[in-house]
């Protein structure tokens, strides 16, 4: 199932190129200007993937996978109804934006069900399946352009496999990360939180203290992480952009490069350090 919310995004992605000309003359806008709605939703991958790995961390795969792909199927369908060129472009840079869900949190449902050796044979058939929806949806836009049916069922289509995939996916796919498996939780994680809380060492930094225990038995938010992570997509971003408008832009200094650097060390050596839970706090 994680495969085939790769092949609806995929398959988004270009189903809506044979059809420009329609919608160009629609909007009255040139076929160069229309094919922005598909550039803009490729950009959307770019601009939503540095958020659903982080999340499903936090919050698990399955919220993640539902939440995101619902609102995909909202932004689809908001496409499909645009007035106008602008309402078009937005909705496809939003519907991009979380349809990059899949691309970047299966590699963690692959880990989470296979171990390294099962991943290796695994994840080439993952990659065929989510690789075949850019493959075919061109042939399905080319067959709405040429039999005369508006161009706007591309949208439609694409909404069509995405919500039937919603659902499979709301009544069958399991959670897979396990500190927030449902079934994972029991009353002994809550109950015994306190005796596991004096069990810890009396001098422990309160930061650690509040990471190794935690009251409701959730997993924490690694807020530092994350903004590295966004830090460092945004500085890589902006050389790119520099290189493409010339001089135009300013320079990164080399001295912030150097302090993201550093702080990303500490940020390692920290969650190292975490990592040496005393076995005395160790769930059994």
């Amino acid at each position: 199932m994680t495969a085939s919310v790769a092949f609806v995004a995929g398959f988004g992605s270009s189903i809506d190129a044979p059809v420009i000309p329609q919608a160009a003359k629609e909007f009255h806008v040139s076929e160069e200007t229309e094919s922005l709605a598909t550039v803009l939703f490729l950009v959307g991958f770019g601009a939503g993937a540095p958020f659903a790995g982080p999340l499903s961390e936090t919050f698990g795969r399955n919220p993640i996978y539902l939440g995101t792909l619902l609102l995909f199927c909202c932004w689809i369908l908001g496409s499909a109804l645009s007035p106008n060129f602008g309402a078009q472009l937005a909705f496809m840079f939003l519907a991009g934006s979380f349809g990059s869900t899949a691309f970047t949190t299966a590699g963690g449902t692959l880990v989470d069900v296979f171990d390294h050796q099962q991943r290796g044979k695994i994840f080439p058939w993952f990659g065929a399946v989510a690789l075949f929806g850019p493959m075919i949806s061109p042939v399905v836009g080319g067959y709405v352009g040429e039999s005369g049916l508006d161009w706007r069922w591309v949208e439609w289509i694409t909404l069509c496999i995405a919500g039937g995939l919603f659902v499979t996916m709301l009544l069958f796919l399991p959670e897979t990360y396990a500190p927030v498996r449902p079934f994972g939780w029991s009353a002994t994680d809550v109950s015994g939180a306190e005796d596991r809380r004096s069990a810890l060492p009396a001098d422990l930094d309160p930061l650690d203290r509040a990471y190794h225990i935690r009251a409701d038995g959730l997993p924490d938010v690694r807020l530092h992480g994350f903004v590295l992570v966004l830090l460092r997509r945004a500085v890589h971003l902006h050389s790119i952009l520099r290189v493409q408008a010339g001089s135009s832009l300013p320079h990164v200094p080399r001295s912030s490069c150097r302090v993201m650097a550093v702080c990303a060390g500490i940020s390692n050596l920290r969650n190292a350090h975490r990592a040496r839970v005393p076995k005395s706090c160790r769930q059994r």
